[in-house]
């Protein structure tokens, strides 16, 4: 067997002597206390049911706006904690406990906002403008190069 699989003699002749010890004891006494599996297999269901509530209790509170999803977080005892609910509904915690306040007057007036809009009679010139006559007014152009155009601005 150790050829064929392997693995040394000794390591062989150990697992045979374990074997022949404890197989007796397995048959005969009822099984108690908890084996690894059995733990692991409470642990991912004790997982799968906090998942659960959380799906159930993100779906009955789900909405589009950032004030929606603050007004949905639950404070006091809730099934979930409010760092969890945060992460849920995309909300830092921060984001959640702050509340904004109005800017005062006179920042408003020290920050110089103005709205912008075009003001009253802007196309209108002034005197000191002069206004140039349209001189091919009336005039027939017939060939190419007959006129010719520049633009000073």
């Amino acid at each position: 067997m150790a050829s064929r699989y392997e693995v040394h003699p000794t390591a062989i002749t150990r697992w045979k002597k374990q074997s022949l010890e404890g197989l007796p004891g397995v048959f005969s006494a009822p099984m108690t206390g908890r084996t690894p599996d059995d733990a692991l297999e409470s642990d991912l269901y004790e997982q799968i049911g906090r998942l659960k509530v959380e799906l159930e209790w993100l779906k009955k509170r789900w909405g589009p706006g950032l004030e929606e999803r603050r007004a949905m977080i639950e404070l006091g005892p809730p099934e979930i904690s409010v760092r969890r609910q945060c992460a849920l509904l995309g909300i830092s915690r921060s984001g959640f406990y702050y509340e904004p306040e109005d800017p005062s007057p006179e920042n408003m007036l020290l920050m110089g906002l103005l709205a912008i809009y075009p003001k009253p009679r802007l196309s209108v010139g002034g005197p000191e403008n002069r206004k140039f006559p349209y001189l091919l007014r009336g005039v027939d152009i017939l060939r190419p190069n007959q006129v010719w155009c520049a633009d000073i601005t």
